[in-house]
């Protein structure tokens, strides 16, 4: 969750909700491309599987629920070490959204 591995502060959970957001726009591209060019129905499969392996659906939402804090609001990152924000919880709640 992490643009890079050395930079432990820089996670946070709008990193995710961008990541998740690719992979939804993938999909729909992959969706409208077998249809306007009539791919066979397995290699559309085929690409689901893949972007579905790239997502670690409970590792994720469990991060994602950690970032929730005691007044109801998501902070940036996990175990209350930020301050719940709007934009955080917006972007928080969309990812699990994007999850289901």
């Amino acid at each position: 969750f992490r643009a890079r591995i050395e930079a432990q502060k820089e996670g946070d959970c709008r990193f995710v909700y961008a990541a998740l957001c690719g992979l939804a726009l993938l999909e729909r591209i992959i969706e409208y491309q077998a249809g306007a060019t009539r791919t066979t129905p397995s290699s559309a499969e085929e690409a689901f599987r893949k972007i579905e392996s790239l997502k670690d659906i409970k590792l994720t939402t469990n991060w994602l629920l950690s970032c929730q804090n005691l007044d109801g609001g998501f902070g940036c990152r996990p175990a209350g070490e930020c301050e719940s924000h709007a934009g955080h919880s917006f972007c928080c709640l969309a990812s699990l959204a994007l999850l289901d």
